[in-house]
């Protein structure tokens, strides 16, 4: 397996926090993509040390904080606290992802799906190599950056929610 999936990583109230935080920022754009060549999706970079990008969301960026410092506790993967890149997205019915790549071998990403509620049936997987991994809430997947990937777009009328953390491992 090239990846490791962690569930239930938050407490509920403070991934029903987490969850409501992400969805009433007001730092939603239309500035992501995963190649030049696809259709931008909402989202926001909040943090990219290769691009020199830093914005300081003063309710949002501490609970993702929070929430990595969960996931780095559970995982297995040696996580470090040099964070490269993150960012939060939200991916629409019908537009999938260019597979692509995060970084490099001595880097991790970790997707954090931030859904309230979601059904299998909605599809949203992430694609991790040649493995799938289905989107659920509070769950985070962690592989390594140079891995190719991608997401998939839900099939029913909602937005798929995450936030992306690339981090140097130890």
């Amino acid at each position: 397996m090239s990846f490791e999936v962690i569930d239930n990583v938050l407490p509920d109230t403070s991934f029903n926090f987490l969850s409501d935080m992400i969805k009433n920022s007001n730092v939603w754009n239309l500035d992501m993509y995963s190649s030049e060549r696809t259709y931008k999706i909402p989202g926001r970079i909040l943090f990219d040390n290769n691009l020199k990008t830093n914005i300081v969301e003063e309710k949002l960026t501490p609970i993702l904080t929070f929430a990595y410092t969960f996931i780095k506790e559970k995982a297995k993967s040696p996580l470090s606290d040099s964070m490269i890149r993150l960012h939060i997205g939200a991916k629409p019915p019908l537009m999938n992802d260019d597979i692509h790549t995060d970084g490099n071998d001595d880097e991790y990403t970790i997707l954090y799906y931030t859904n309230k509620t979601w059904s299998d049936d909605w599809g949203g997987q992430t694609i991790v190599g040649d493995e799938v991994v289905n989107y659920k809430p509070n769950r985070a997947v962690i592989y390594k950056s140079n891995i190719e990937h991608g997401g998939k777009a839900p099939i029913h009328p909602v937005l798929r929610t995450y936030v992306n953390y690339v981090v140097k491992g130890k």
